[in-house]
């Protein structure tokens, strides 16, 4: 070889001498190390074999029956087990032999061990690090709470204690994650040095110190890579790893403050207003809203005194009928006033209802004196209407007993002024009402209109559908995809893409038909007006018009002639009703917008009740103390003994009943002042039936012998002072529902603003008028008219229809002794589009008894099937996460909810543990007002409609009542069963489930997605109340608890909303409770996969929060899931037959997350997943009638076989009724003793499993995903 002058050539090793192997065979190659993967090992033998807990009872040394390996150190059990090996190599393949042989390979390393170094140490890590990293994984999967964030809470103390010390606080300043890193390091050194001598000592008993400074010094340095990553979350990590509760409530602050910067209303109202924290605080906000939210007094309230005609009486006819209504001894109707007050000519008031009669005639006279007069007063009423509502207001003010203190209201003049501010604040807070209506109207309008102009400027109708491809596509994908998934068959792809394209296609052409149709009826019922009415029409749409928008620019014709013509074309009518369309949808919008206020009214009140329940519960924890102060109230002489902190809660509640009085006492709910008035709260069950108890009552007052004599004789209306106290009415056998002086002051605010609000939207909604459609008087017609004032002669009769509902019908009518055709003709008439968005809340449809009886069944099955078990809460659990939850944020709220932060080590691990309860959570100052935030946007807390919560429970509560009624031998035993085997269990769940978990985690998602459209620089011109409404969509959509009434006014597409129409008012909702096992959960889970896909969800901001959603959960599953897979099998997931479970390698797999996975299911198998989606009594008809158990599968499963006799067969379909009532989590371990009359370990753990949310199933014998 030649080399160039000036190198030196290079010596080449000799080649290694081959191996000295006899002729003929092939030298045996060495074995390579095990990887990452091949060094996972099994969960379960990682727990059993090599955990801390092992560990320590393998360092004491005592035998433990069942499980030798325990007793002895791994150098011991490694060497017995070598020992037997060697003796008994024919044994291979027995159960001995295989317990021995995973016994060596998990402790053959403490043999002979090599004395240790650290050169060995890092050797080893160099050598083969996928070995070591998996090692270190299964120590994290066999001591799992070692990752769980208290056990590094030592850290926490460390860093704090840093940030006190003058001397590095300028470090930790300038690099703040590396120096929480290093102080995580050094909190972690004493776990650290347990954990090493634990291990040791396990393995020969004996302790190494360069051992224990080596991994000492190794796990400090892990400990501050995952303390400098912690710390990092802050930043850019906190995309994945999701926020805490800080950092989230510090940048919502920081987006708020930029919106409202920038002018945002709402974001400037949340950050001016108070925040509330004090029980005197919570009462001056609910007395402000029952205050703010009065719109007018209630008309059903005043007459004129007319005849049979509706004609003013006056003359000699007039004054009769006064006499006669004055004397008469069974009224109460007067024109005295109390307190020394003038009388008021022209109205008389009637002290036992608040009701008012009025002299028309007298008062119009005094009305046009007044307007001529000086009294500055007068220039404040535009009308007589307005004039009579002033005067009505000094009546009942001058019959208050609130304004008898003649020191403070010394003379008319002074209760003039009074009741012209009253008026004026009424006026005031429904002006603003309307005002607010008007801002969201006009939007919305102004939309529809911009939409109208792009859609007649398209030229060509190819052009116009072209943008409608998308969702056919996106349904052909999706259908096509899972087709091909469950058959492995490329056929079955353009199958299922050709129905999936074909049948989204047939249905958007069916519903442009339909909306065509509609919209040429609208145009040919213009065109049947007058050419005056036909012009004003016209003109209206005009008028409302968004600015630089013209008639021609939407196609229409400023000549009403144009449409009266024989010769007008369909397509010009059809242009002229899709803007009379625009028109008549403003009735939707105001009908929606006053009941999305009810609503934030009676929930935000709701909430704040709530609270000022948990008060006093914190301040008086026992039930029985609380029970005293009910008593000590209700006392005329206080004998009962109640401490300072109990005091003070008697004068809070008595004081919060004084002002609640106060509040009421100008609305149409006010009653009669008491002192020392508490409401009080009865079981029905102390009466014979419903119907008849107010007339059981008024018996037992005035017929019953043992009644104190001076209660005797009394009526009915006298029913409070009858029973001033509770005591008085348990001595006469009525049983209370409460004595909680917490519990009852919570329901008496609720109910009573809760029918203050019905009241009151009520009366809104015959107030509010449609904003640009003109009566032909001068005025706005209305969204209601009245049966008796009838719909305007200059308003078209055909834009409404009759209403019936009680609510809007007299209070006095009794409905049950009326014709159905009676109360239609009693009943209001309401804008004709208005109508489907009102029966969302007023649906005047009940359930007949047999109806009845069938729901009540399907729920019970439905609560018992899925009771017992925290399937839910865990499920909730993932969902948290999904939504962009820290990992460590989650597990504190599980833990919270659990009520596992009332043992004392958990609270001192964890020093902040208050802060992280998920109850704590919703109380506190700044989640408090997001809480209310997100309830207003249209958030749906409390429990979902699916579990039927307070029927289920009434439904126990009526089986106990009958059960004391019953004279059958045993039912206290019953009764006993009833309440602690059941109602305790599921109410236990129930709170951990929906109050706490579900709850919290609605409110944090609810957080995340308004941060994530908060800090998008591509929507800062996007209002915070339009970001608040996308997140409490999507948070109702990821959580269930849907908001049907919301989802209906947001469907655009028209076929689709006429059915929503139906399905989504209470009648029918209670049908799809039937029809669906959970048609809220799953029309949630659809939802939130569906809508992001952009043929789906046609909004851009919002689909990007489902996006994550999905993204986020797909990682999270695939990590978690691959890992164990590994554990397992040593195999990826992809390579399962059912990659949506993790194949436990023994014919069984394991649930990932059952509801993430839902909408994959649809996709690939939709006729199998529907039926097994169906409501739980439709399933078990449909398995009796068909004699089918497992109505999915291909393999028979009878009830009852054809040979079995008639008793047999009534056996065994009775069984399977009976079953149908057997949670699911039991019904393995049911049938399995039914079968062979005991349960193995095994199956144990499977039923555990499936408890806590995550089930073992059978592995199919058919494939279900052949094309992956």
């Amino acid at each position: 070889m030649t080399v160039p002058k000036g190198l030196t050539p290079i010596n080449n090793p000799a080649p290694a001498a081959a191996p000295n192997v006899p002729k003929g065979l092939t030298p045996i190659s060495e074995p390579e190390a095990p990887g990452f993967f091949e060094s996972l090992r099994n969960p379960i033998d990682l727990m059993k074999y090599e955990s801390l807990p092992v560990a320590f009872l393998q360092w004491q040394g005592n035998d433990i029956k069942g499980a030798p390996w325990l007793g002895k150190s791994k150098q011991e059990n490694a060497k017995i087990a070598k020992e037997w090996l060697d003796a008994n190599p024919d044994q291979v393949g027995t159960e001995e032999y295989n317990y021995h042989s995973k016994i060596l390979k998990l402790y053959g390393y403490a043999i002979d061990p090599q004395p240790f170094s650290m050169s060995a140490f890092t050797e080893a890590i160099s050598a083969n690090p996928g070995m070591f990293a998996a090692e270190m994984v299964n120590m994290l999967v066999a001591d799992p709470y070692l990752i769980l964030p208290w056990f590094w809470n030592p850290a926490n103390l460390s860093a704090k204690s840093l940030q006190f010390s003058a001397a590095l606080n300028k470090v930790a300043n300038s690099v703040p994650r590396i120096t929480e890193g290093t102080m995580k390091a050094i909190g972690a050194t004493p776990m650290l040095t347990t954990y090493s001598s634990l291990h040791q000592l396990s393995e020969d008993r004996m302790l190494d110190p360069k051992r224990t400074a080596t991994e000492l010094a190794f796990g400090g340095s892990l400990a501050f890579g995952i303390g400098t990553m912690t710390a990092a979350t802050s930043a850019k990590g906190s995309k994945l790893l999701g926020l805490n509760h800080d950092q989230l409530m510090a940048r919502i602050h920081e987006g708020l403050t930029r919106k409202a910067a920038a002018g945002d209303p709402l974001a400037k109202q949340i950050l001016e207003g108070k925040r509330v924290s004090s029980y005197d605080d919570i009462i001056k906000l609910i007395i402000d809203d029952i205050e703010d939210t009065s719109v007018g007094f209630n008309p059903n309230k005043w007459e004129f005194i007319v005849d049979k005609d509706g004609n003013p009486l006056t003359g000699q006819a007039g004054r009769n009928f006064v006499k006669r209504m004055l004397q008469d001894k069974d009224s109460d109707w007067t024109t005295d006033m109390p307190y020394g007050y003038l009388k008021e000519k022209g109205i008389f008031y009637n002290r036992q209802d608040g009701r008012m009669r009025f002299d028309k005639n007298k008062l119009e006279q005094e009305w046009k004196l007044f307007q001529k007069s000086k009294d500055p007063i007068a220039a404040y009423f535009k009308d007589f209407d307005q004039y009579l509502s002033w005067k009505a207001e000094i009546v009942r003010i001058k019959n208050s007993p609130k304004y008898s203190n003649r020191n403070k209201y010394p003379n008319d003049e002074v209760i003039k002024k009074e009741a012209l501010k009253n008026h004026y604040n009424r006026s005031y807070e429904s002006n603003k009402v309307f005002q607010a209506l008007r801002d969201e109207l006009m939007p919305i309008v102004e939309d529809a209109y911009h939409n109208l102009v792009i859609t007649n400027n398209t030229r060509w109708y190819h052009m116009r559908n072209l943008k409608n491809l998308d969702t056919p596509l996106v349904a052909g994908g999706i259908l096509g995809g899972g087709a091909y998934i469950a058959t492995g068959e490329e056929e079955s792809f353009w199958t299922g893409a050709a129905v999936g394209v074909g049948g989204i296609s047939v249905w958007k052409a069916a519903g442009s038909i339909y909306a065509r149709n509609k919209s040429l009826q609208q145009g040919n019922k213009l065109s049947q007006l007058s050419e005056e009415n036909l012009g004003t029409r016209l003109q209206e749409i005009k008028d409302n018009l968004p600015e630089g928008v013209t008639l021609d620019d939407i196609a229409l014709k400023e000549m009403p002639s144009f449409y009266q013509s024989p010769n007008v074309k369909k397509s010009d009518l059809i242009k002229l009703g899709r803007a009379e369309e625009v028109e008549l949808s403003k009735s939707q919008a105001i009908s929606g917008y006053l009941m999305e206020d009810y609503r934030s009214y009676v929930l935000s009140t709701a909430q704040d009740v709530n609270r000022l329940k948990e008060i006093i519960i914190g301040k008086v924890p026992d039930k029985s103390r609380r029970e005293a102060i009910t008593k000590y109230i209700q006392e005329k002489e206080k004998v009962t003994k109640l401490s300072k902190e109990e005091l003070a809660v008697a004068k809070d509640v008595q004081k919060t009943m004084n002002a609640m009085w106060e509040a009421l006492d100008g609305t149409e709910i006010k009653y009669n002042f008491l002192r020392d008035y508490l409401p009080q709260y009865w079981l029905l069950e102390s009466f014979k039936g419903e119907l008849d108890i107010l007339g059981q009552i008024n018996d037992l007052i005035k017929n019953n012998s043992k009644l104190h004599s001076g209660m005797k004789g009394r009526t009915i209306s006298e029913l409070e002072k009858m029973f001033p106290t509770y005591q008085a009415g348990i001595a006469q056998g009525l049983k209370p529902a409460t004595l909680d002086v917490a519990e009852i002051m919570a329901r008496y605010i609720n109910s009573t603003t809760r029918a203050l609000g019905q009241r009151r939207l009520t009366a809104m909604l015959k107030q509010a008028p449609i904003i640009g459609r003109s009566d032909g008087a001068g005025g706005n017609v209305k969204l209601m008219y009245s049966a008796k004032d009838g719909i305007p002669t200059k308003v078209n009769p055909q834009d409404y229809v009759r209403f019936y509902h009680p609510a809007f019908l007299n209070p006095k009518i009794d409905i049950t002794k009326y014709s159905q055709k009676a109360l239609n003709e009693m009943s209001p008439y309401v804008f004709r589009e208005a109508e489907p968005v009102l029966r969302m809340l007023y649906d005047a449809k009940t359930e007949g008894a047999v109806l009845k009886a069938i729901s009540n069944f399907n729920f019970l099955q439905k609560r018992f099937s899925v009771g017992y078990s925290f399937f839910h809460a865990e499920t909730l659990l993932q969902n948290m996460l999904y939504t962009g939850m820290s990992l460590p944020t989650t597990v504190k709220t599980a833990a919270a909810a659990s009520g596992l932060g009332k043992i004392p080590l958990i609270r001192y691990l964890v020093p902040d543990w208050r802060r992280t309860q998920a109850k704590q959570m919703l109380m506190e100052a700044g989640h408090y007002d997001d809480l209310k935030a997100a309830t207003r946007a249209g958030v749906e807390f409390s429990h979902p409609e699916d579990i039927g919560y307070n029927r289920f429970y009434n439904m126990l509560g009526n089986a106990q009542q009958w059960l004391d009624k019953s004279p059958i031998w045993g039912t206290w035993l019953a009764k006993q069963g009833i309440k602690h085997l059941v109602e305790r269990p599921f109410r236990w769940i129930d709170d951990i489930t929906w109050d706490r978990v579900y709850n919290a985690g609605k409110l944090y998602a609810f957080q995340t997605a308004r941060l994530k459209l908060l800090e998008n620089p591509k929507y800062k011109n996007l209002s915070l109340r339009e970001i608040d409404k996308r997140a409490a969509v999507f948070t109702n959509d990821a959580y269930g608890g849907l908001n049907w009434t919301q989802i209906y006014r947001d469907t655009a597409d028209p076929f689709l909303k006429a059915i929503r129409a139906e399905a989504y008012k209470p009648s029918g909702r209670r049908l799809m409770q039937l029809a669906l096992f959970a048609p809220d959960w799953t029309t949630a889970n659809l939802r939130i996969w569906g809508r992001a896909f952009p043929g789906i969800n046609k909004d851009p901001i919002s689909r990007k929060l489902y996006q994550s959603y999905v993204i986020r959960g797909a990682i999270i599953i695939g990590t978690a899931g691959t890992a164990l897979q590994y554990m397992f099998t040593g195999k990826s997931l992809l390579d399962n037959a059912d990659p949506t479970r993790v194949d436990l390698g023994n014919g069984y797999s394991l649930s990932l997350s059952k509801q993430y996975f839902e909408p994959f299911h649809w996709a690939t198998h939709p006729f199998k997943t529907l039926v097994s989606k169906q409501g739980s009594t439709l399933k078990l008809t449909e398995q009796l009638l068909l004699n089918k158990q497992f109505l999915t599968s291909p393999w028979p499963s009878p009830v009852s076989e054809k040979d079995r006799n008639a008793l047999q067969k009534a056996y065994d379909y009775g069984s399977q009724v009976t079953m149908s009532l057997v949670p699911f989590s039991f019904r393995g371990i049911v049938q399995e003793i039914a079968d062979k009359g005991s349960i193995s370990i095994h199956d144990a753990l499977r039923e555990l499993m499936g408890i806590i949310g995550h089930p073992i199933y059978n592995i199919p014998r058919n494939e279900k995903y052949k094309g992956i």
